[in-house]
């Protein structure tokens, strides 16, 4: 299945990372993780203090990333996908 990610930005509540599966004419919205989701929030901290505590989160939470997205490609069946929290499909 092709893929991409998406990330859904809100003011008040955390963002949220999606990976998208295009799969024939449906779109499966995989719901990876939350607020810390790549490498450009990382490095835009200015304080060194607060970019060791970002850089000890961000390694933490992208191993739990990489699974959650492991499990995620291996998923064929819709009922399987939708079971997943957050997880959607938009016909």
């Amino acid at each position: 299945m092709q893929s991409f990610y998406v990330i859904e930005q809100n003011i008040v509540t955390r963002n949220q990372y999606y990976k998208v599966y295009v799969k024939e004419d449906e779109l499966w919205f995989g719901k990876i993780g939350g607020q810390l989701f790549g490498v450009k929030q990382l490095y835009s901290k200015s304080l060194i203090i607060e970019t060791l505590f970002h850089l000890v989160k961000f390694f933490r939470l992208h191993q739990e990333f990489e699974k959650k997205e492991l499990k995620l490609d291996k998923i064929t069946e819709p009922e399987h996908f939708l079971a997943k929290r957050g997880s959607f499909i938009v016909a």
